[in-house]
């Protein structure tokens, strides 16, 4: 098996159920009052903020198809 698609695999379930924007990937960032996009790809994690949920729902649909992410 592939332990590494295994665990990324449960930790993106993890975040769907514990996530509070209902968003895989997408979370509201408290300290910072900003929704926050996060994704890693090859061990490099991607990262921005946003004042609205919608704009960091537009961002991440759009980084996700521009990088060819399922």
């Amino acid at each position: 098996h592939n332990i590494r698609a295994v665990l990324c695999h449960s930790c993106n379930q993890v975040d769907k159920e514990n996530n509070k924007s209902g968003v895989s990937g997408i979370r509201w960032t408290e300290e910072r009052k900003r929704w926050t996009y996060f994704k890693t790809i090859n061990k490099k994690r991607h990262q921005k903020r946003f004042k609205y949920f919608i704009q960091a729902v537009i961002y991440k649909k759009e980084f996700e198809e521009n990088n060819n992410i399922t």
